[in-house]
Parts: structure tokens; C-alpha cells; sequence
């Protein structure tokens, strides 16, 4: 991956863009985020206010409420501005809204030629038969490849929308 994107993608990255967020947010704002609960928010602020890269910002935060991979969760979310309203409908029915297929092999080809139909969920081979369930993916991928050179970035992001791969 690093060879196609030319570099990892890794928290320090995404810092410049979460402190952005953030410092351009207030408090209620923050709080309509999902996973932002319980005053988190305030701290949140001020930790930015004082971190100067990723693992301060983890550090200043941090308790034993909220843990590094909670914290992280919420972040993404952040950057996404995936809102509490735009994933109670997730949560209500507590269970994937689809299943994305990434890649396959021949026999996993025929495999879901014989099973699709009795599955309880659309399953998604094509992006470009984008449904409104795909919205927050399309913008949880735009947030990953953002902190890509532009070129990188817009070949990445089109290889989302063909069709899996299928190993041999």
C-alpha cells in the first residue's frame, strides 16, 4: 500500500485536520458528534488548545472512561462529522446496514451467487450503485485519502468504486 500511496497513513497525519475541526467547533457542536458524551467535549478543547501532535492530544485526554481506541473512535468521527442523528438509525436496528465485498476468490464467487438471495442485508459490490446507506462510506473514505498527494488521492479514491477484485 505504502508503494501506492507513498506513505502510512497514521494519526500524526490526520492531527493537522482534527485540530482544524476542533478549534473551529464549539462545544455544543462537538456535542452532537457521535461518541462525544458525558463532557468530553470541553476537554477535548482545551487538550487541543495545548497538543502538538497526536499522542499529546491522546495523552491530554485520556482517562479511564475514555480509552485510547474510545478516543480514537471518536475522532473519526469528528473528522467525519458523523453526527448522534445520522447514526441513530444504525443503532436502532443494532446490525450492519449492508455488506460491502471488497474481493472474492471463484469459490467465493459461487458461493454468493447461491446464498445472496437469503441474506438479510443488501450486499454492496459497486460503489457506483451508491444507495443513501453509503453516504457516511463515502465520506469516511474521502477523510482517509484526504491527507493523500492529489493525484494519489483521486486514483485511490476512484478504486473504491470498481468491482472487487477476484483472486484466483
Amino acid at each position: 500500500y505504502k508503494e501506492k500511496a507513498g506513505i502510512w497513513h497514521d494519526w500524526d497525519r490526520y492531527f493537522p485536520l482534527l485540530h482544524y475541526r476542533v478549534m473551529t467547533m464549539t462545544k455544543e457542536q462537538l456535542n452532537e458528534i457521535h461518541g462525544v458524551d458525558e463532557g468530553i467535549e470541553g476537554r477535548i478543547i482545551e487538550a487541543m488548545k495545548r497538543a502538538e501532535n497526536f499522542n499529546d492530544l491522546l495523552k491530554l485526554v485520556k482517562t479511564k472512561r475514555y480509552t485510547q481506541v474510545r478516543l480514537q473512535r471518536m475522532f473519526v468521527h469528528i473528522l467525519t462529522n458523523t453526527t448522534k442523528k445520522q447514526m441513530e438509525p444504525f443503532l436502532k436496528k443494532n446490525e450492519a446496514p449492508y455488506i460491502r465485498l471488497l474481493g472474492m476468490t471463484e469459490n467465493g464467487r459461487a458461493y454468493l451467487n447461491r446464498v445472496k438471495k437469503a441474506l438479510d442485508m443488501p450486499l454492496i459490490v459497486n460503489l457506483n450503485k451508491m444507495s443513501d446507506e453509503l453516504y457516511l462510506d463515502e465520506r469516511a473514505l474521502r477523510a482517509y485519502y484526504s491527507i493523500l498527494p492529489d493525484e494519489k488521492r483521486l486514483e485511490l479514491f476512484q478504486q473504491e468504486f470498481q468491482l472487487p477484485i477476484i483472486y484466483p
